[in-house]
């Protein structure tokens, strides 16, 4: 409503003037608030709230930050605030999975679920491009390192449903 507004407002005057991880926030807010639009108002796609999402994510992720790189991998390979490219999904999750370790992520991050998030997002870009037994070393490789992997097959076997449903050219 009119406080969403005036919310906006203010995030789009002080987001380039604050840290990344805050930028990450304030994309956040945006991609929430454009679900929430989206819920309220049937039929009408909230792009200029999406687009800010992404905007900022990218700039977090661009700055380094691990937890938007990952959150650019998932819009990437849904098409989610941008249009659907699995290369660029694949190529977001594997810079943020490269962080894994960024002591910040460890501070300010939830690094473990960054890391679950990027694999399942992994799995799911080589079962969409055909590269079903590489996501299923991934699964092995995070089974032996006694990583929970439910997550992951399920991932897995949606992604595999998804393609399978996909017409053969």
């Amino acid at each position: 409503g009119e406080n969403d507004d005036r919310d906006e407002k203010w995030l789009d005057a002080a987001a380039p003037h604050l840290h990344y991880i805050v930028q990450a926030e304030i994309a956040e807010w945006f991609a929430k608030h454009a679900f929430v639009y989206k819920m309220n108002h049937v039929g009408r796609k909230p792009t200029s709230r999406l687009g800010k999402a992404f905007h900022w994510h990218e700039v977090a992720a661009r700055s380094g930050w691990a937890p938007s790189m990952e959150r650019l991998g998932h819009y990437y390979l849904t098409g989610f605030a941008c249009r659907k490219d699995l290369a660029a999904a694949e190529e977001w999750f594997n810079k943020a999975l490269a962080h894994r370790d960024d002591e910040e992520l460890h501070n300010f991050g939830k690094p473990d679920d960054m890391v679950a998030a990027c694999e399942e997002g992994l799995a799911q870009v080589y079962i969409l491009t055909g590269r079903r037994e590489q996501a299923y070393d991934l699964l092995r490789r995070e089974e032996k390192q006694g990583n929970i992997a439910k997550s992951l097959l399920r991932a897995i076997r949606q992604a595999e449903d998804a393609a399978d449903r996909e017409p053969q050219d």
